[in-house]
């Protein structure tokens, strides 16, 4: 019982040494913060440059993306002045001159100027008459009965449409044909 006894001792003193030194080791974790401030510090300052860096060049980017934006426009207008030049040329000499088939002729040499410009653009009309009218393409503006035209064909082009690059600009303002009951009730007694 007496070594049980010197054994619980020990024990006891052992856990008490276990927590001195637990409590001599607080302070050095104490300790680590202040010695982790400097680098902490660091990390934040690089995270702020980093940041700082990420704007400029986000800014950067986004003016050097609406510069090449105005550059190309002013491509696109250079060309379309020269059109403006020739449409008043064509009024000056009609103003001076009865040439009626002369100023025909200047006018329809620009619109061929003008749809150059447009083509180099990749801007192309949008096919219509005599089409299946598509309301992704065309803009039905009246209905007409037909009964020598199919259904739903495009009979007029009131107003041309534009694509780019299959992309609708706008819209062929179109005329299109509807068959009456009467002849759609005479063809379905044919079949």
């Amino acid at each position: 019982m007496v070594a049980k006894e010197a054994e619980t001792r020990e024990n006891q003193e052992q856990k008490l040494d276990q927590e001195i030194e637990i409590e001599k080791e607080e302070p050095e974790i104490a300790e680590e913060p202040a010695e982790l401030e400097p680098e902490a510090e660091e990390w934040k300052n690089r995270f702020i440059r980093l940041q700082a860096d990420f704007d400029n060049h986000r800014k950067r980017a986004n003016k050097e993306r609406l510069e090449e934006r105005e550059r190309g426009e002013e491509g696109v207008l250079l060309q379309l002045l020269e059109v403006c030049d020739n449409f008043s040329r064509a009024i000056s000499a009609a103003e001076d001159s009865t040439d009626y088939d002369g100023l025909l002729k200047g006018v329809k040499m620009i619109e061929s100027q003008l749809k150059g410009v447009l083509t180099r653009f990749f801007v192309e009309p949008i096919p219509a008459l005599n089409q299946p009218f598509d309301p992704h393409l065309h803009h039905a503006v009246l209905h007409t009965e037909a009964a020598d035209v199919p259904a739903n064909t495009i009979i007029a082009e009131l107003q041309v449409g534009y694509q780019r690059k299959g992309k609708v600009l706008r819209p062929s303002m179109v005329q299109v044909s509807q068959n009456s009951a009467k002849t759609q009730g005479g063809q379905d007694s044919d079949e």
